[in-house]
């Protein structure tokens, strides 16, 4: 069996390992900063303007921050599921979550081309990546989802990038910097992605 198809066949693991990782936490309750968002601050933003400029007066908001991707993910939840709602923003989290995984296990897979088992080293890595407790917080709260948010749209920038370092795809081209500014628009941490790429970059096998 190739690798590819080694890795084709396995992908599904670490998703699975994230969704058992984290099955209880839609149960959960809204706790600290989530209730102040969905009971306080949500009710300030009445439009896509809002979303990107902030009203003045929003409660206990943090005018410092700019995160246009989380709010509106929160807004979104509230569309979904209503306002207040715990399950639905918890299993919205857990979502993020698993999609983040399978992104991590396509970039290691590229990573990892011709590396002996370079595809069981990829399917190892995301599932480390899907269980690892340092996620613990960013999943299981509501609030912390804007460290879910940034990761899950840096890594595949970073994986579209690489491939349009390989295959010269105009899409991947416009992509990778749009998932980029998302990212930061997410969290700010996403800017060591630049200090990420480059690395990559010079490093990752050509394929």
């Amino acid at each position: 069996m190739t690798p590819d198809r080694e890795f084709s066949r396995s992908w599904w693991l670490p998703l699975l390992a994230a969704v058992v990782a984290y099955a209880v936490a839609p149960t959960a309750q809204l706790v600290w900063d989530d209730q102040i968002v969905a009971g306080q601050q949500l009710l300030s933003f009445n439009s896509v303007a809002d979303i990107l400029q902030p009203p003045a007066g929003i409660p206990q908001w943090s005018y410092a921050y700019y995160r246009p991707v989380v709010v509106a993910s929160y807004l979104l939840d509230a569309w979904l599921f209503g306002i207040g709602s715990a399950i639905g923003p918890h299993t919205m989290n857990v979502l993020y979550h698993v999609l983040t995984t399978l992104f991590v296990g396509l970039l290691a897979r590229r990573l990892l081309a011709g590396v002996p088992q370079g595809a069981l080293g990829a399917i190892a890595a995301a599932t480390l990546f899907a269980v690892h407790p340092i996620h613990t917080e960013s999943v299981s709260w509501v609030t912390g989802r804007s460290d879910l948010l940034a990761t899950l749209l840096l890594v595949p920038a970073l994986h579209v990038t690489l491939r349009w370092r390989d295959e010269g795809a105009t899409w991947q081209l416009l992509l990778g910097p749009v998932l980029f500014l998302l990212a930061l628009l997410a969290k700010e941490v996403a800017i060591a992605g630049l200090a990420i790429l480059p690395v990559l970059w010079l490093l990752a096998p050509r394929r």
